[in-house]
């Protein structure tokens, strides 16, 4: 049926997208809705002007169609068609639709090049322009036409969000007051039902475009989609300063760390989120590879001690916008935020948010310093962790008691000991300061948990304290994939091998794009003689961080048990730390390493006495293996933790001062009861 003049749809697209905007205003008027569609956009002059301007002012519904040719057109009169309709909203209701915007190519929300009304509303994605009977369904519950009956689920059952009386029309704009985000729950209750119920769309068949190599994932995502699960994405940096991403990396950053704490809901970690940063990549196709069902985006925009935030939650399966929402807020209250945006989002998904960050206030200059830092500490570098420390430091300087400054420091300082950035010793001390800082601040503070546990199994050989830490860190944050990875290499250490593996596999799946975590997983299986299985996790690691060191040393170990002695060469040569490079030489040549050995222990000798001890082990070796191991006990060696599992030579335990070096460690199974 037809509708009278005054209930028509103006659809708005650059002249490149001609082809798209004519399939979506054809399917439109076959469902009997009034479109308005201008097909002369070079024919200009004063009387074509006041007609389109007319048709904006006193249409029902606008439909921007964005795509990557409004990206790139800075100019086009379609950008004064948006702006006139962005203006229209200040004059509407909170309570009607008006913008509907379509996306009909792999644009992202976040970036696209937008009035800021437009990102205030849900959006739409019809590839290509090609329509679904449920998006024409839709257009006409918002103009008030009866559904026909057709024997198939109602709109409101299916994924386009179409308004029943009880649900948020789709294309108005949302209030930040906590009554419009109220009301969205109800819209989002009836859209997660769906996406547990209903069958696929009459368009699903298209899916989205196949990933380039660029964007594909060097790892299998988790078997099944759960759907309580999201991933955060970086947000994108809108602020005037475009040397300033850390701070928009930060606040989505922060949010993924909110919602980790959540019980009941995988969060994708960071690494692997962020890994879509500045990729063309469609939502549905990052959601498959990272195995989600949904996917939170954003932009950030700051101005002096201001920040707005925009952020939406796409649900996986169609890019269809459950939930969006705008935040101004004073950059001291941006805790507060970060909680309030997680809230929202937990609310849409039926869960329940816990107790709120315990910083309800901080300092601009102080986040400043904060955000800084973990974006260096994230380089895994030495040089990185170093200079995040001097940031940290000035942070608690200017505000001691800010919890988690102390915690990200302690952590940093664990790195810097592990990796040899500073000595162990002097390394572990300044850790445990920092933790128990953090902790004496905030009890529950999950990074200096983990940082404690690391002190205590490293430094005091304490383990069951640090069993107590790792644990604590993991009931608060169970989904968290470094502290899987944390856990797993304490678990290896005390014997408690299949539980370590296990801990490990399930860390690369929350994480696969982590070179920390593969690797992690890759030493566990090496150095418990699952050599084949090793290669994988390894390889992988090598692939996402090339500059990644000790690695390749462990692929040369697992290829020279395999008997690929070339290949295992190959790989040691290619280690980029010397010492590792020389440990790697030792262990495939054997006997025949003596000259690599010795240069080891002229280079590294007082470094890695537990390296040293190690290599003599493997060859069965046993007086120098126990003075190397004596050596190590001294000097507090981080290596002899992992002697209990990882020594697996027959003669040493066969020893009867075997038992007695585990039990100066801890490591005794009489101790470990």
């Amino acid at each position: 049926m037809d509708l009278p003049t005054t209930h028509a749809v103006f659809i708005s697209y650059a002249s490149q997208d001609a082809a798209a905007a004519i399939r979506i205003c054809e399917a439109l008027r076959a469902a009997g809705i009034v479109v308005w569609l201008d097909q002369s956009e070079l024919v200009g002059g004063d009387a074509w002007d006041r007609k389109i301007r007319g048709q904006i002012a006193s249409c029902t519904l606008f439909l921007p169609v964005i795509s990557a040719a409004t990206q790139a057109r800075h100019e086009g009169y379609f950008r004064l068609e948006w702006k006139l309709a962005a203006q229209r909203t200040h004059m509407i209701s909170e309570r009607t639709a008006f913008l509907l915007p379509i996306v009909i190519d792999a644009t992202r929300d976040a970036e696209a090049d937008v009035p800021d009304e437009f990102r205030a509303v849900q959006w739409t994605r019809l590839p290509g322009g090609e329509m679904s009977a449920t998006f024409c369904e839709r257009v006409k519950k918002l103009f008030g036409i009866p559904e026909v009956e057709t024997g198939r689920p109602g709109p409101a059952q299916r994924d386009e969000g179409v308004a029943s009386p009880s649900t948020p029309k789709v294309g108005r704009r949302v209030p930040a007051a906590a009554g419009g985000s109220a009301i969205f729950i109800c819209a989002l209750v009836l859209g997660f039902l769906w996406w547990r119920n209903a069958q696929p769309t009459p368009n699903a068949g298209a899916g989205p475009r196949p990933p380039t190599s660029e964007n594909s994932l060097p790892a299998a995502p988790l078997a099944a989609t759960d759907q309580k699960s999201v991933a955060v994405l970086a947000f994108a940096n809108m602020s005037a300063e475009k040397d300033t991403e850390y701070f928009s990396d930060g606040i989505s950053e922060e949010l993924l760390n909110v919602l980790a704490k959540i019980p009941g809901l995988k969060v994708s970690a960071r690494t692997s989120a962020f890994f879509f940063k500045g990729k063309d990549t469609p939502i549905p196709e990052i959601a498959k590879q990272l195995g989600v069902a949904y996917v939170v985006e954003g932009s950030v925009r700051k101005s002096g001690d201001k920040v707005r935030i925009t952020a939406q939650l796409i649900k996986a399966a169609d890019g269809f916008h459950v939930w969006s929402d705008s935040f101004t807020r004073d950059l001291k209250d941006i805790f507060a935020v970060q909680d309030e945006i997680a809230g929202l989002i937990a609310q849409q998904m039926q869960l329940k948010l816990g107790g709120a960050s315990a910083n309800a206030a901080i300092d601009p200059a102080i986040y400043e310093l904060l955000l800084q830092a973990r974006a260096l500490a994230l380089r895994e570098s030495n040089a990185g962790w170093q200079q995040a420390i001097a940031l940290y430091r000035r942070a608690v300087e200017q505000e001691p008691r800010l919890a988690m400054a102390w915690a990200e420091m302690a952590r940093t300082y664990v790195q810097l000991g592990r990796f040899g950035g500073m000595p162990m010793p002097d390394a572990m001390r300044e850790a445990r300061t920092s933790a128990q800082r953090s902790l004496e601040l905030e009890p529950d503070q999950i990074t200096g948990l983990a940082a404690l546990g690391w002190v205590q199994r490293t430094a005091d050989w304490d383990w069951r304290g640090a069993r107590r830490s790792f644990q604590r860190a993991a009931e608060l944050a169970p989904g968290n994939a470094a502290i899987m990875g944390d856990r797993a290499v304490f678990t290896f250490n005390i014997g408690r091998v299949d539980e370590a593996k296990s801990l490990a596999r399930e860390a690369v799946a929350r994480d696969p794009l982590s070179a920390r975590v593969q690797a992690t997983l890759g030493f566990i299986l090496n150095l418990n003689r699952d050599w084949e299985q090793a290669l994988a996790p390894l390889a992988k690691a090598v692939e996402l961080a090339p500059a990644i060191e000790e690695v390749r040393s462990h692929q040369a170990r697992a290829l020279s048990q395999l008997g690929r002695l070339g290949e295992a060469a190959a790989a040691a040569e290619q280690e980029p730390n010397e010492a590792y490079r020389l440990v790697a030489r030792s262990y495939i040549l054997g006997p025949r390493g003596d000259q690599s050995l010795a240069e080891l222990i002229a280079k590294y000798g007082d470094t890695m006495p537990g390296y040293v001890a190690h290599l003599y082990a493997i060859r069965d070796d046993v007086e120098p293996s126990f003075a190397w191991f004596e050596r190590a006990l001294t000097r507090r060696d981080a290596a002899v933790v992992w002697m209990k599992s990882a020594n697996r030579s027959n003669v040493l335990q066969a020893d009867p001062r075997w038992p007695a070096l585990l039990q100066k460690i801890g490591l005794s199974d009489e101790q470990l009861k």
